[in-house]
């Protein structure tokens, strides 16, 4: 009991590389209704190439790209950046009926 006790605190405390090597032109995107689509751009800045999956949605912290909810599409969801270079994100209105009294709010 007392080896896997420490087995488990010694799992817990091990640090795991995180690469966060993607940086996103912007932090917000403003979509015009009078546009047909938006795009945002990324850019990797790191060593080595790096596959990105990308969704929006509603805001809900456990969405994810099977069930995010938002009137938007966008393309490519997923796409390889090789090291020092970019990619642009289309993002496209559904054309769902908005709340025309305030302003939505969606993540990406």
């Amino acid at each position: 009991m007392k080896k896997n006790i420490i087995a488990m605190l010694l799992a817990m405390t091990t640090v795991f590389p995180a690469c966060a090597s993607v940086v996103i032109t912007g932090t917000r995107v403003i979509y015009p209704a009078t546009e047909r689509e938006v795009t945002v751009k990324m850019e990797n800045k790191g060593s080595s190439p790096v596959l990105i999956q990308s969704w929006v949605d509603n805001g809900d912290p456990a969405s994810t790209p099977d069930t995010a909810t938002a009137p938007f599409l966008l393309t490519p969801p997923i796409n390889r950046v090789n090291a020092g270079k970019g990619q642009t994100l289309r993002i496209r209105f559904t054309g769902e009926t908005l709340p025309q009294d305030k302003e939505s709010v969606f993540l990406s």
